[in-house]
Formats: structure tokens, C-alpha cells, sequence
């Protein structure tokens, strides 16, 4: 046999890596990590590897006081991980291992057990110490050695210095360790390479989820794609149970094998959809349903589907890449051509030859491009002339009483308008006129024409001009009704015994009104209130409180009544002066609502506030202008944004409330805008918010003056670290609630100048894990961060995190992303950047400086482990591994209640 040279590097966790040359194994470099959990024990293993080990540097960090090992890529693993006598086959923190460094093998070292007895009569000590050693195999995680080291003292004296004792238990260390010896772990390494050599070149290939049609179509292009992977030997195949295996020998190493497979699998048109792993020689893919892709066409009438079909379909089917398409119509005003395909690449791109093969046709003019998303392509299908549609007229806020006078009139110009199959319907309920005809003519042409028309007929001078689209013309009635309206009349904290004295005497005033009918009370002896609903007729409820004053004047029995609130429609009183205890009405607008929608939307709105504790008293108007439904109420609960909550909670649970999104902040206002769909920009933003250049360094220098370094002593001796930013200018401070702690001994927080200030706890709140902080005697006015709008925050929208990651190592450290995802764990939204200790309480901010959010989290993965204790015995435990390729973060609207405590 030929003698062959393998290298072998063994890097510590000191970062040097270690070359010894075996005999009698491949030409093929290898490389071993060397774990250990104490850097005495590290020194001596390192000492008893092979001498002729070669040496150079590699960055690997050990944090012996957290008990975890930081990769250079930043991943925090725990020593409980590997310093254990258990299997590794399954363990992801050494897959982490293999897939950062790409080594071969790791060289496990800890100390198991040290055990120091003492005689404090005669100042003697002695130890029992026990070392494991353990080699496994990177990839595969088998072990290729294990070795128990022990070494026991004798009763001698104690060191009398530190230093003594240091150097005294390093001897002791040393003496276990020169139990291993090298020339083992070399013929350990050496065999289990030389088997590997001669087992190596076997694979087996096993394609899952096969059924018999695909199996007899693509069995010759599978094997032929092994070939191309690096096979060398005759591939046996055996189908049965829907899954294909080959097997065969191969030139190259299994992991090389798999690495080449799935690139030619990646390109191949035999895979649309699969999973590929790998364990040990056996590599696994998993055949899956391929996901289908759609091109929608709105707006395509029943009469241009077939020709419309045929025009997109060719063009569809000459895009490369795109299989097994498939055809279906959905008729009505908006009818729809559905084309589902297979397709593995990027939509975007197949839309690009899409519409560059549509315009070179001319069969499909004047479309539209609508959206593109992951799945869909999404066209609105243009106006060929002569071409038959289906138009909506739609004239709103018309009642009953108003349907009597104008009905005639519009029946009459709209059947002049010489249109197609006219179809008409009178809702009561929603006060909504609509006709639906059939037209060749262009919606701009059949508006102008009927606007003409009713601007020339004096019956319908409150008919103005609402929203209209290709499809729908929108009018709406703006007449004032007649003066008869509804009232309710609430007469507030009136005691039983006040309610059969002045009540009735209420009761009997409001009855004997002029214009007053239909009355009916109502009295609630739990709420103390008195409710009054009633006919009248005059232009507004002031009539009745004008009435009621009068009333006052003459009978003593009512002098204890006070005034709430009112308006045309509604009154309200309190007696025994309840009113003293009010607050003022809370305005809550709902923009972008069209006459169309506004009766229904401030119906079910209305319904869901009264549902909300702590609510009453809800009124509404329809500014028709303003497109605005203006509410007004009075609220109990714990402050404005507990409110907002409550309903946007509330909203979700409705279906017409689904893609409301919150609108720009007022001053003691809620602001929502309304849309029927998931609107395809942002909810109202000023300009600024709108701009979607990235931040500029003098930018990121004025954030750099907002974020501060975080060090906390807590009275338990414990330390923490982590980042925070300043929300006013005398120095209030919000960070996380794990950094601050419930009692810390002392803050320190360390400005981007380098100015050291102590700090006081103000409020924490562990459940959201925030806490308020501020700066004791501050010397200065403090610049303070720009709050933003988190319900605002779509996925894709830059980001930009401005933290102290592995704490005072990477101050100020700038990480830019996006929002991967909103509504993760708890409500949290999904960041692409890293994070890692200490850069929880780091502010996220959008592209105009604003925060949006607060770092929340490393996120974690929980499982299982089973761990080695020191005193021998085994127990179960539940552990995590960090994931911290990406962030969580809270939306700042949850904090915004803490902030308060900040303003002046």
C-alpha cells in the first residue's frame, strides 16, 4: 500500500489551528475544532496532540462566565451543547459548527468533576478530579474516540496566594490530562479516516413522494442527473411504495456528492419542488406538489372571454419555464380570467415577457397592470372599442322620502341614455339607488351625459357627484331631511328617589311639549339613569333643552340638574351634579369612506364601539367633503391608546374593518382610513413618510446622539447590559425590561460622546418587557428620538437598527433590513438584521428617522436535552438555541402609554 499524508488541524477555541500529519490515511486535508470548557484544560490537551502539529490563527471566542462559545459569524452556543456523554448525531449546535468552520471533527474536553475536600484545622485541601475527551465526527456527528482522565490528590497544604492556588490546581489539571495519550487519539483518528476511505464511495439516493406515472417519465433523467453528480460506478434502482432508490459508488466525498446534486437538481426541469438532505451516504429528496402560479385578468366580459383566452393563453404558454396551464371564468360586473401554471422562477420576470409578447400582439390593449406578488400576476383587462360592458349608477344617501321625489326624474334620463338591458333596485336599508345596464359606451361618456342631465332638472339639485370608477358611477343625494327626527334624551346619576320626584316631572315636561310624540322611557335603578327616546318635530334637539331650562327656573325640584353633552339628535343631564366627574368627547375619524359605503361602515363602527368597555354616549356625522366619518363619544377606560387598541383588536374580528390601517395622529383624536381591500400604499403618511431614500450619515449622526449604552448593577451581584434611547429632552430613557431588572442596585447610561450619567428606574412593565428610565441631574437639554407610527409599518419597508450588540465590543453599531413579517410571537414584528446580546432596547427606525419599533429579543427555538450533572446523575432539562439571523421587535404604538409618564 501506498504511505498517503493527511493533515489534520485542530483549532481551539483560542482561535489556532493545529496540522499533524497522519500516515495510512487520504491525501485530503482535514480540520478539528477543540472544545474545551476551562482554559487550564484547554492548554494541556493542547499540549498532548501530535508534535508535529503546524499552527496559525483562527477567530473563535470563548465566554467561560456565560458558559457559551461565540462563532466568528456571531452565534452564541451553550456549553451544555457539547460537553455531555451523549449523542451528537442529531445536535444542531454541531451542524452549526460543521456548516460555519467546514471542519471534519471536534475534540471535545470539560472537566466532569472537582471535587476539593478541606481541613480547615490544619489548612489542607485535596481533589478528585475527573476529564472527559471525547472526538466525533463534524458531519455525521458518530464518536471516534472517548476517553475518562482522572487524577486525585493527596491532603497538602493550600496555596497562600491566588497565585499559588492557581498554579497548584493548573499541575493538578495537567497531570489529568498527561493520562491521554497521543499516540491513541492519532491511531483513533487515523482508523476511523482509513474506513471512511473505504466506505465512503457508497451512496444511496432515495426520491420520495414518486407516484408510477412519474417514476416511468423521469426514471432515465434522474439517473442520468446521479451520473452528472460525480456517480462512478452501475445505478441500481428499486421502486416501490412511491419512492425511487439508487444506489452506486461515487469518486467524491458524500458531502461533495450532495453539494453537486442539488445544483443540477436546482436547474433541472424534472424538479419543480422538492427538499434535499443528507445523512451520513444517504441523500434524501423529497419530491413535493409544485406550487401554482396565477394570472388574473379583471374586467373581461362574458361576450371577449373566449378571444381574450386565446390571446393570453398562447402568450402564456411561449414563456419558458411555465407548465401544465390551466383556464377559468368568473362572470359578473367584474368578471375575471383565472390562468393557474406551474412556474419555479420569479414572477416578475415571466411578467416581463408577458406583457413584452402581449404589446408585440395587439390582441389585449389598453390594460393595466394591477399587482405582483409571490403567486400572482394581476392585469385589469382594457376597453376594446364596440366592446359590450357592465356599468353601475349608484346614487346614495337617498331615503325613502327622498326615493318618492327623485326616483321618477332619474328613471327617465337614464332610460334616455339609450342603454342595454337597464336593471334597477331601490335599497331601503342602505338608502341606495342603483341601476345596472349594459353598455358599448365608455363610462367618462355615459357620466357626462347623465351629469348634463340632471344639472338641468331642478328636482335633483342635491345630486352631486361622488366616487366613480371604470365600472361604477357614484352620485350622492346632499339634502337636508326633513325637520321630524329622533331624539334620545339620558338624564344621568338620578337615584331612585330622585327619579319619583324630579324624573317623573322630566317625563311630564318633555311630554307636554309641542312637537313631541311617540315618548318612551326607560329607567335603570343599577345605572341610575333615565332614557328618554321620542319623535319631534323641529330643526334640532335644542328646542328641548331650551324647554327644560325654562322648566328649571320655576320648580325647585330640578335645580340639582346639570348639562352634559349634546347635539341635534341627542341630550344629555346629569342631576345631583354628576357632570362635575366628566371628561370631554374623544373624536375618532374613519377617512376614505365614500357615499357609497358610509351608511353601513358608521352602522357596524357605531355597534363595535358600544361593545367596548368603558365606551358610551357614541354619535357620528358623514362629512360628505371630507369623505369622513366623524365620531364622537365619551370613554371611562385608562387613556386614548388603550382605545386604539381595544378597536383596532375589535376591527380584525370584522370583516368589512379587515384592511382598515391607521391614519396620521392628532391631538386627542383617533384617525383610521377605511379601505375595502388591502390598499396597495401606505395609510396616510405626510411626504416625508412617503420618501423612500435611505438614510444619509449626517441622518445616522443625529440618531447616533438619540441611542445610549446601558450597564446595570443588580443587588444580587448579577450584571446586565444592552441599549436604549432617549424619548424627551430631560433625559427620559426606554429600553427592555430584562435589562433594567425589577431592583437594580445602580443604571449607568453611556451617551454616543462618551459622557457616564446615572440613572433612575421609572416604570417597567415585564409583560412587554419595557421599561422607562431617566438620567439623574442632567446637565444638559438632551436631543430626543422622533416617534413614529408602527401600524403604519408594511413588510419590505427599510429599517435601520442603531444598537450595542455583545454589549461595549460593538458600541453604536448601525444594521440595516427590512420588516420581514408583522404580527410574529405576541404581536412582534419580524426583522431581517441579526441580533445578538445586548443590542435588546436598540430603536428601530424607518427611513425617516422615526421609531417604529424597540428590539425585543434574540429569538429562540426551544427543545430537549439531556445533560451529564456533575454529581453523575442525568436529568432532563428544556434548553434553547438562539436564532439570531434575525430580530424581533415591539411596535412602539405598545409603548406609547409608558411614554406618557415622559412628557412634561
Amino acid at each position: 500500500m501506498t504511505i498517503l499524508t493527511k493533515v489534520v488541524s485542530l483549532i481551539t477555541l483560542t482561535g489556532i489551528v493545529f496540522s499533524a500529519f497522519l500516515t495510512n490515511a487520504s491525501a485530503n486535508e482535514s480540520s478539528a475544532l477543540l472544545l474545551a470548557n476551562d482554559s487550564a484544560l484547554r492548554s494541556s490537551i493542547q499540549g498532548k496532540l501530535p508534535i508535529t502539529i503546524n499552527t496559525t490563527a483562527r477567530r473563535f471566542e470563548t465566554d467561560y462566565s456565560g458558559r457559551a462559545f461565540i462563532t466568528d459569524e456571531g452565534s452564541r452556543l451553550s456549553f451544555g451543547d457539547f460537553f455531555h456523554d451523549n449523542s451528537l448525531q442529531s445536535s444542531k449546535a454541531r451542524k452549526q459548527l460543521h456548516i460555519e468552520y467546514d471542519v471534519d471533527f471536534l475534540i471535545i474536553a470539560w472537566i466532569a468533576k472537582e471535587k476539593i475536600t478541606k481541613n480547615e484545622a490544619y489548612d489542607l485541601r485535596k481533589t478528585e478530579l475527573s476529564v472527559r475527551v471525547r472526538i466525533i465526527d463534524a458531519d455525521s456527528g458518530r464518536e471516534i474516540f472517548k476517553k475518562h482522565l482522572g487524577h486525585d490528590t493527596e491532603f497538602s497544604l493550600s496555596g497562600t496566594t491566588e497565585k499559588e492556588q492557581t498554579d497548584n490546581r493548573r499541575s493538578i489539571i495537567q497531570a489529568a490530562a498527561n493520562k491521554l495519550v497521543t499516540e491513541n487519539v492519532l491511531t483513533a483518528v487515523t482508523n476511523y479516516a482509513e474506513a471512511e476511505d473505504s466506505t465512503q464511495n457508497t451512496i444511496r439516493i432515495t426520491f420520495r413522494n414518486m407516484s408510477p406515472k412519474e417514476y416511468h417519465r423521469d426514471r432515465s433523467a434522474l439517473i442520468q442527473l446521479v451520473e452528472k453528480a460525480g456517480a462512478s460506478g452501475t445505478i441500481r434502482d428499486h421502486y416501490e411504495a412511491n419512492e425511487l432508490t439508487l444506489r452506486t459508488m461515487i469518486s467524491v466525498t458524500s458531502a461533495a456528492f450532495y453539494r453537486t446534486l442539488y445544483g443540477l437538481a436546482v436547474g433541472d426541469d424534472a424538479f419543480d419542488h422538492f427538499d434535499l438532505s443528507r445523512d451520513g451516504n444517504h441523500v434524501l429528496v423529497e419530491l413535493l406538489p409544485a406550487k401554482r402560479k396565477r394570472l388574473i385578468i379583471s374586467g373581461i366580459s362574458s361576450e371577449s372571454y373566449h378571444s381574450r383566452l386565446d390571446a393570453y393563453k398562447s402568450v402564456v404558454s411561449n414563456q419558458s419555464g411555465v407548465k401544465d396551464i390551466r383556464a377559468e371564468y368568473v362572470g359578473g360586473p367584474q368578471g375575471q380570467l383565472v390562468l393557474t401554471f406551474t412556474y419555479k422562477n420569479n414572477l416578475s420576470k415571466l411578467e416581463e415577457g408577458i406583457w413584452k409578447q402581449l404589446e408585440q400582439s395587439g390582441n389585449t390593449p389598453n390594460r393595466k397592470l394591477l399587482s405582483i406578488t409571490e403567486q400572482a400576476i394581476h392585469y385589469r383587462a382594457g376597453k376594446v372599442a364596440g366592446e359590450k360592458i357592465q356599468l353601475t349608477i349608484s346614487i346614495n344617501n337617498v331615503a325613502p322620502g327622498d326615493y318618492r321625489k327623485i326616483g321618477a326624474p332619474l328613471d327617465k334620463i337614464v332610460k334616455g341614455l339609450n342603454l342595454i338591458d337597464i336593471d334597477k333596485t331601490y335599497d331601503r336599508a342602505a338608502y341606495r339607488l342603483t341601476y345596472t345596464v349594459d353598455t358599448t359606451l365608455t363610462a367618462i361618456d355615459i357620466d357626462s351625459e347623465l351629469w348634463t342631465q340632471i344639472a338641468a332638472d331642478s328636482n335633483l339639485n342635491s345630486v352631486v357627484q361622488d366616487e366613480t370608477t371604470t365600472d361604477n358611477l357614484g352620485y350622492f343625494y346632499h339634502e337636508k331631511r326633513p325637520p321630524t327626527r329622533d331624539v334620545v334624551i339620558h338624564i344621568r346619576a338620578l337615584s331612585p328617589s330622585d327619579y319619583g320626584s324630579a324624573g317623573r316631572s322630566l317625563v311630564a315636561i318633555i311630554k307636554g311639549l309641542s312637537g313631541v310624540s311617540q315618548l318612551k322611557q326607560t329607567y335603570s335603578e343599577s345605572d341610575q339613569t333615565l332614557v328618554l327616546r321620542c319623535r319631534l318635530e323641529a330643526e334640532n334637539a335644542y328646542y328641548i333643552d331650551d324647554a327644560l331650562w325654562a322648566a328649571v327656573e320655576k320648580d325647585p325640584a330640578l335645580k340639582n340638574l346639570a348639562l352634559g353633552e349634546l347635539d341635534d339628535n341627542e341630550l344629555e343631564y346629569f342631576f345631583s351634579g354628576g357632570a362635575a366627574d366628566r371628561g370631554g368627547d374623544l373624536v375618532i375619524q374613519m377617512r376614505r369612506v365614500n357615499g357609497q359605503d358610509y351608511k353601513e361602515i358608521s352602522t357596524e363602527l357605531a355597534d363595535l364601539l358600544g361593545k367596548i368597555t368603558g365606551v358610551r354616549n357614541v354619535r357620528y356625522r358623514y362629512a360628505l367633503d371630507k369623505k369622513t366619518v366623524i365620531f364622537r363619544l365619551q370613554y371611562e377606560g385608562d387613556g386614548i391608546f388603550n382605545l386604539d387598541d381595544a378597536m383596532q383588536r375589535a376591527m380584525v374580528k370584522n370583516p368589512l374593518f379587515k384592511h382598515v390601517s391607521k391614519g396620521r395622529e392628532q391631538l386627542g383624536h383617533l384617525v383610521y382610513v377605511f379601505h375595502r381591500s388591502a390598499p396597495t400604499i401606505q395609510s396616510e403618511t405626510t411626504d416625508d413618510e412617503n420618501n423612500t431614500t435611505t438614510l444619509s450619515a449626517s441622518d445616522l449622526k443625529a440618531l447616533d446622539d438619540i441611542v445610549v449604552y446601558l450597564e446595570v448593577r443588580h443587588k444580587d451581584g448579577r450584571g446586565s447590559c444592552g441599549s436604549g434611547f432617549i424619548v424627551s429632552n430631560r433625559g427620559h430613557i426606554l429600553t427592555n425590561e430584562h435589562i433594567v431588572g425589577i431592583n437594580p442596585r445602580a443604571i449607568y447610561v453611556r451617551t454616543y460622546d462618551g459622557t457616564q450619567y446615572r440613572g433612575n428606574k421609572i416604570k417597567t412593565d415585564p409583560e412587554l418587557d419595557l421599561a422607562l428610565i431617566r438620567v439623574v441631574s442632567a446637565p444638559k437639554h438632551f436631543s430626543a428620538a422622533r416617534i413614529g407610527n408602527s401600524n403604519s409599518v408594511n413588510r419590505g419597508d427599510p429599517i435601520t437598527v442603531i444598537g450595542n450588540p455583545l454589549c461595549a465590543r460593538f458600541e453604536h453599531s448601525v444594521m440595516k433590513g427590512i420588516v420581514s413579517g408583522k404580527n410574529r410571537l405576541d404581536g412582534l414584528l419580524q426583522l431581517s438584521v441579526p441580533t445578538y446580546q445586548g443590542a435588546s432596547g436598540s430603536p428601530v427606525f424607518n427611513n425617516t428617522g422615526q421609531v417604529i419599533a424597540v428590539i425585543n429579543s434574540v429569538p429562540t427555538e426551544p427543545r430537549k436535552e439531556l445533560i451529564v450533572a456533575v454529581s453523575g446523575k442525568t436529568q432532563e432539562v428544556n434548553l434553547v438555541a438562539s436564532v439570531e439571523a434575525m430580530g424581533l421587535a415591539l411596535p412602539i404604538n405598545y409603548a406609547k402609554p409608558m411614554l406618557q409618564l415622559a412628557v412634561p
